[in-house]
């Protein structure tokens, strides 16, 4: 009986001792670990690069999983974008990445390329030189080239025609556009041959005129009207008004020239006399320019006016031409051919006023710094003096001469 007591009281001890234990517990621990055994969020590294010639972004860094990015190459301005490579392969750009893993992207960037297309009009050849950079399948943005025109025996180099007109066989140009050029050879053994025929009748006095191309030629009657000749007609495309224009004695429209890209840009320059009234003896010797398209004048601006009037409306001059952007004009002395220097009819010679000049500007009305200086106050324009009515002016392409007279 005392036994069997005993194990009652060790059997009542043990489980109050276990009751106890158990209400002294925490509560349960929930599991927060994730698949790789953290318990911090997976974060990956993006480490991003670019090649020469142009820039990436987002920037290197941590970025959280399943993160979405837009990966941008942004390319200097001589170059283009090519592809991603490193984790990722791709040539689209913006180009959407998730990240799930450490990602290594590197934007590659390639110099911009363009044709350069050589013609031969007659027979000659045209030889090639890299001046700066290399030349891969095509040229790269900025590469310099040298291009020689080589005649053949019996032949002689004419000029270069096509992105641009140059009468010298020796060119050096600079690729930073896709360029057509043509190099015209012509024989010598061969006679020269033309054909005469009427084109214009009918008309006052046609002061200027100016081969615009082979189908086409504008000019001037000298009081006030511009007409366009081609396959069509002649067709009156603008007409100075009296306040305008003074065409009264040796003043009025005169000449007129085509700018050298006049088939990119439509510019056509006028040269003109301006009277203080109505047949005036004062007049101003004005340039202006103007664009044409198709059959009508637009942006009619004046460049240049000369800072005095004459004292006669005679020997007013008025020639123009060009080398390259520069326009050279004549303006006549403006006066009686009776002095000179210190006379009273000495525009010719006194640096104080535009008349008895050769004038030279850029094609926008600029003047050029490399101009000539004759005195501290003469006008900047002034590239000659000492002209009496130079009513001829041409540019020798072949010498880089400007003739007068």
């Amino acid at each position: 009986m005392r036994l069997i007591k005993k194990i009652l009281v060790i059997s009542l001890v043990f489980s109050l001792v276990l009751f106890i234990t158990c209400n002294d517990r925490d509560d349960p621990v929930i599991d927060n670990t994730i698949n790789d055994g953290s318990t911090n969020p997976v974060s990956y590294s993006l480490t991003m690069t670019a090649s020469e010639g142009g820039t990436v972004t987002p920037k290197s860094g941590t970025y959280s999983e399943n993160d979405s990015l837009e990966l941008l190459g942004i390319p200097d301005s001589t170059y283009v974008f090519v592809n991603w490579t490193g984790s990722i392969s791709s040539t689209d750009n913006p180009l959407s990445v998730t990240m799930d893993a450490n990602k290594s992207i590197n934007g590659n960037f390639a110099k911009k390329q363009y044709n350069l297309i050589i013609n031969v009009d007659g027979e000659g050849t045209v030889s090639e030189e890299i001046i700066s950079t290399g030349r891969v399948e095509d040229y790269d943005v900025g590469t310099l080239v040298k291009l020689t025109a080589n005649p053949s025996d019996g032949w002689d180099f004419v000029k270069w025609t096509g992105e641009f007109v140059s009468y010298k066989n020796e060119i050096e140009i600079s690729i930073n556009k896709g360029i057509s050029l043509t190099a015209e050879f012509t024989n010598l053994q061969n006679d020269f041959q033309y054909e005469k025929s009427r084109l214009l009748d009918g008309f006052g006095i046609i002061w200027g005129i100016e081969m615009l191309d082979s189908n086409r030629l504008i000019f001037t009657e000298k009081t006030g009207q511009i007409y366009l000749l081609d396959v069509f007609g002649t067709h009156l495309i603008y007409k100075f008004s009296e306040s305008e224009l003074n065409s009264y004695f040796q003043g009025g429209l005169l000449d007129i020239k085509a700018h050298p890209n006049f088939s990119n840009n439509g510019l056509v320059y006028v040269c003109y006399t301006k009277g203080t009234e109505i047949n005036s003896d004062e007049n101003n010797l004005i340039i202006s320019q103007f664009q044409l398209k198709e059959y009508k004048v637009e942006n009619f601006q004046q460049l240049f006016e000369t800072s005095s009037l004459s004292s006669r409306n005679v020997h007013i001059g008025s020639r123009m031409t060009f080398d390259g952007d520069f326009l050279y004009f004549t303006i006549g002395e403006g006066s009686q051919s009776q002095g000179g220097l210190g006379t009273q009819y000495d525009n010719a010679q006194n640096l104080d006023n535009d008349w008895g000049k050769i004038h030279r500007i850029y094609d926008n009305g600029s003047i050029p710094q490399s101009n000539p200086i004759f005195t501290e106050n003469n006008a900047a324009s002034i590239f000659s003096i000492g002209h009496r009515n130079p009513q001829g002016l041409t540019f020798n392409p072949y010498t880089d001469e400007i003739l007068s007279s």
